[in-house]
This record gives C-alpha cells, structure tokens and sequence, in this order.
C-alpha cells in the first residue's frame, strides 16, 4: 500500500488552507458529453491534503515526502492498524464511546475536526456534516426531485434542474456562480440532453474532462 494514499470510507453523497480559519478552494466538476457532476473536494490541513472523492470516500495524502504511523496492538481495538499520524500531525477516529453510525469514521486530522449527520437526521444520516468549519449540506425529503443530493459546501451553494424544468430534470443547474445549460428538444435529436455551456466565474471550480 502507498501510505501517501489512505483511503477512509465515509458516506457523502460528493485544495482548501486550514490554518486558524478553513477555506476550500477547490471543488471539481466532472463533464462528459451529456452529464456533468461534482468531483473531488480537496483541502489542506497542515501538510496533509484531505480530499472528499464524488463516491464519498476520504483519501488523505501527504502534501511532502514525510514521516506515518499506526495505531498498533496497545491502542483501543477500534482504531488498530488505522493511520495515527502523518508528519506528526494526529489522526483520530470515532470508537465505542461514540454513536454507533460513527463508529471507525475519520473524527479529526490535528485539531480540525469531522462530523457526521446522525440517527436524529434520518435523511442524510452517515454523510459528511462538516470538515472544520466547513459544513456540507444536502437536499431532503422535502425536495422530492433532488432529494440526497449535494445542497452547499461551505458557501459554495449547488442547484438543481427540477421537474419544472422538463428534459433536464435532476441534472446540475449550478455550482456557486458558474452555471450549466444543456441542448433540449427544440435543438434537434442529435443535440438534445447534451451539454451546451458551463458560463459564469467560479474560482474553485476546476473542470475535468470535454
């Protein structure tokens, strides 16, 4: 295994600078011909590079060539074998103490902590809840179309199409101030469903792909 590659698995749906305040600055956009999706999240805490991948899994790297470590046999059975640090900079994680939805989750990197949505959020219960002060936030039961998907992270909202919307229903409308519009019907068969622009300014986004 590559220790500069640690993947945790958490639920999400779905490179920031964690020093006293947390900023993301970076958030991907997937594009293909006829779909476009939101990729990985990347933040830095310390020398660390915490990346939030579309499947939701966690994968820490290290940002340099540094120094890892493992809880071992003389740690609580819950954590044994898991990463406990890299370059000195402690990772924890929830145990028996916690909730039970919580159990073996990534809970802090250093002091920059990780929360979950609980059994008391039945909708989204397991994801992703906040990295720091970043908080992560999806659509509910209340919102039957786009029910589960990615609302904001931290300030950066996301929207929708709708059922109102016709062919486009339940694909990505918007990501912050950047903007997506696709070819429909009245633009022929062959251009129909198809991605026609990405407009607008985002400086977080990063497109991959077209």
């Amino acid at each position: 295994m590559n220790p500069k590659r640690i993947f945790l698995s958490v639920l999400l749906i779905a490179s920031g600078v964690f020093c006293k305040a947390q900023t993301i600055t970076h958030i991907g956009l997937n594009v293909n011909e006829r779909h476009v999706s939101i990729g990985a999240v990347d933040m830095l805490i310390n020398n660390i590079i915490l990346t939030v991948d579309p499947r939701g899994n966690i994968i820490l790297n290290a940002a340099t060539d540094t120094n890892f470590d493992y809880y071992g046999q003389f740690d609580d059975s819950d954590k044994n074998g898991k990463l406990k640090s890299i370059g000195g900079v402690k990772i924890d994680y929830y145990d028996k103490f916690d909730m039970d939805e919580k159990l073996g989750k990534l809970k802090s990197v250093g002091d920059v902590k990780v929360d979950y949505y609980d059994k008391y959020d039945s909708d989204n219960q397991g994801r992703i809840k906040s990295i720091g002060k970043i908080n992560f936030a999806y659509y509910d039961k209340y919102d039957q179309d786009n029910q589960g998907k990615v609302k904001s992270i931290g300030d950066t909202k996301v929207t929708w199409y709708d059922r109102y919307d016709g062919d486009n229903n339940g694909k990505l409308k918007s990501v912050g101030g950047a903007s997506i519009t696709y070819y429909d019907k009245y633009d022929g068969p062959e251009r129909a469903g198809k991605v026609k622009a990405i407009t607008g300014y985002n400086p977080l986004l990063t497109i991959n792909g077209m």
